[in-house]
């Protein structure tokens, strides 16, 4: 890609953290992003040789308005106009502007790579940039920019292939722990529809479920689902399971992991404890997953249960995205015998404790709260965790090849049929 004569001076005017959120990927292609939110910021901006302009719609109208009058002066500055959410009852003044080969329009939300694109398309729309003989190519020096230019975040799995291995509250304080060492934005999905009972670990109650959010079917604003999560005292927003049985037939198929998809937008992780049998809805998730966390106990049932998973994991695409995490570590099978029947190494260890678990569920607390100072190996265990899931910075793997529930329904007990538990 070849450059402009001048700096590529974007100026963003909004006040939208999400699109706030993408100074970084713009930064890594070459832009020097410049927030402007008002008429009088705008004329300090006039001395640099301004590249493109980012006009948020949803501003107020006569401020932003005389701030494209102001930058539209000559008609040589490109415009990109993001115009409100589907569904949003806002007026937008954007209707008024004039239309030209100097804008383009775009609905939010905008992801950054998507920002990214536009942008560089407009310029070269413009004659501001011109491509090389090979094309316009966005060059990812790291990990951490691909991350930026996704403009999504990571979506992680906790899932378990036998009952009882403390799956869910594994789930729980992984997510609060995010929200606590990474001062992250979490969001929590129960994805276990029939018996799902993390509303019970997390002491809250839900008077918005998926339920509301797809009467109508799954909702095609990604938005919708922001609407009906509920706050935790930790900051993690959950998204709840129908509150009677009888409503789960009345979810569509594909709403977990259309919810787990959309809140991505919106939140640096999206924890999704799931069903521990690997039906449809499952799989439809663990498709989209950065991380898999599986957890057993050393159990013989969890430890043959959890073979069968890793060997079916192996031939779907699936294993590179898979850790396993051994609960409940010191209170059965030794370590080292539950390794040796394991193709993965395990990649954490949980020491029973409970004592601490169970204080934590009388309290309606997690354990962070019940041993704030970390005196606990059970503790520190669930904050290294925590910490290892927020570093875990491998690329996305593509999805997994068709035929998932087919691959796993061969070497799992009861996956083929079961719709509940």
């Amino acid at each position: 890609m070849s450059d402009v004569s001048s700096e590529r001076v974007v100026l963003l005017c909004t006040n939208d953290d999400v699109i706030l959120d993408s100074v970084d990927a713009l930064s890594a292609v070459g832009f020097s992003p410049i927030r402007c939110s008002s008429v009088r910021e705008a004329q300090r901006e006039l001395g640099h040789a301004v590249a493109a302009v980012v006009l948020d719609g949803e501003l107020p109208k006569n401020e932003t308005f005389a701030i494209y009058r102001l930058l539209r002066t000559d008609g040589t500055v490109p415009f990109l106009v993001l115009l409100p959410p589907p569904g949003s009852d806002q007026v937008t003044w954007t209707m008024e502007i004039e239309h030209g080969e100097q804008e383009d329009y775009a609905r939010k939300p905008i992801s950054a790579a998507e920002l990214v694109l536009r942008l560089n398309a407009l310029l070269v729309r413009s004659g501001a940039l011109i491509p090389n003989s090979v094309g316009i190519s966005l060059a990812v020096p790291t990990a951490q920019v691909a991350a930026a230019l996704s403009g999504y975040g990571k979506l992680v799995c906790v899932f378990g292939a036998h009952g009882g291995v403390g799956k869910t509250t594994l789930a729980v304080h992984v997510a609060i722990g995010l929200a606590r060492v990474a001062d992250a934005k979490v969001a929590f999905i129960d994805g276990d529809l029939w018996m799902g009972d993390s509303l019970v670990t997390l002491n809250i109650t839900a008077h918005r479920t998926i339920l509301d959010a797809t009467l109508n079917g799954i909702p095609n604003d990604p938005e919708v689902w922001t609407r009906v999560l509920v706050a935790h005292p930790s900051g993690v927003k959950v998204l709840a399971p129908p509150a009677h049985l009888e409503d789960v037939e009345r979810i569509p198929e594909g709403a977990v992991a259309a919810a787990a998809q959309a809140l991505r937008r919106y939140f640096d992780y999206v924890v999704v404890d799931l069903d521990d049998t690997p039906n449809e809805s499952t799989l439809n998730v663990l498709e989209l997953a950065d991380q898999v966390l599986v957890v057993l106990t050393p159990e013989l049932g969890a430890v043959r249960n959890t073979l069968r998973l890793l060997t079916a994991s192996s031939q779907i695409g699936l294993n590179d995205r898979i850790r396993i995490v051994l609960n409940r570590a010191d209170a059965g099978l030794e370590v080292r015998q539950v390794q040796s029947v394991l193709p993965r190494p395990i990649s954490a260890l949980v020491p029973s404790d409970g004592r601490l678990f169970v204080a934590a569920a009388n309290l309606g607390v997690s354990v962070f709260d019940v041993d704030q100072n970390g005196r606990t190996q059970a503790r520190r265990a669930l904050e290294a965790l925590a910490r290892e899931v927020a570093e875990y910075g491998r690329p996305r793997q593509a999805r997994a090849k068709p035929g998932m529930l087919a691959g796993l329904s061969t070497l799992l007990p009861g996956a083929s049929s079961r719709t509940g538990r």
